[in-house]
């Protein structure tokens, strides 16, 4: 992971700035906390500088939304076309309460490799489904809330690796966890009551 304050790093002095100025390595992670939220005037401004002077490098972000960013935007209307344009270089992605605008877009994320979505209290209205389709790389999938917009159980989540649930009916976590047999690692944690009634031989062939 790269050093997560890199604008700290760079005011430490002039040459140190020149360093991390000149470095994409130092500005492939980004973390948009509420505690730096509040701290930081225009943390649009933050992000913005990790996209572009990160380069051509994967990147990972950490994008905590206050419950629910309501706007058509992915971050804001000042940094999502830069966004948009790095989508196919983001390896891990963590978002926190996202904007539906992000469900648009998830299909883009070619080169993802670990991804955590998760929606406090089940979701928000009219959320779409979440569409994996092209996310090819994808072997982590951390998923909290929101049972209907789970990702469907075929491609690419034939492929991955570790997948967990948070929060969901539990039949419908052991029936994705039942159609892919990639998995060496699974999770369910505070596990909702079941959609329907469980037959009288348990969960089958689990």
């Amino acid at each position: 992971m790269a050093f997560p304050y890199p604008v700290i790093l760079g005011a430490v002095s002039s040459q140190w700035r020149e360093l991390v100025w000149s470095t994409p390595s130092l500005w492939t992670f980004f973390t948009s906390t509420e505690k730096l939220r509040r701290q930081e005037k225009d943390v649009s401004s933050r992000l913005l500088l990790h996209l572009q002077k990160s380069k051509d490098l994967p990147l990972e972000l950490e994008i905590n939304m206050p419950p629910y960013n309501i706007r058509k935007t992915l971050f804001s209307p000042r940094v999502d076309p830069f966004l948009l344009e790095s989508l196919p270089r983001i390896k891990r992605l963590f978002l926190w309460a996202p904007s539906n605008t992000w469900f648009a877009f998830l299909n883009k994320l070619s080169s993802i490799v670990e991804l955590t979505i998760i929606l406090p209290s089940g979701g928000t209205p009219n959320n779409p489904a979440v569409a994996l389709t092209n996310c090819r790389s994808l072997r982590r999938l951390y998923f909290c809330g929101g049972s209907d917009v789970l990702p469907s159980p075929k491609p690419p989540l034939k492929f991955i690796t570790n997948l967990h649930f948070a929060a969901l009916p539990i039949d419908i976590c052991v029936e994705i966890f039942l159609q892919i047999s990639t998995l060496n690692k699974i999770g369910m944690f505070y596990p909702a009551p079941p959609t329907k009634p469980i037959p009288n031989d348990g969960f089958g062939n689990l």
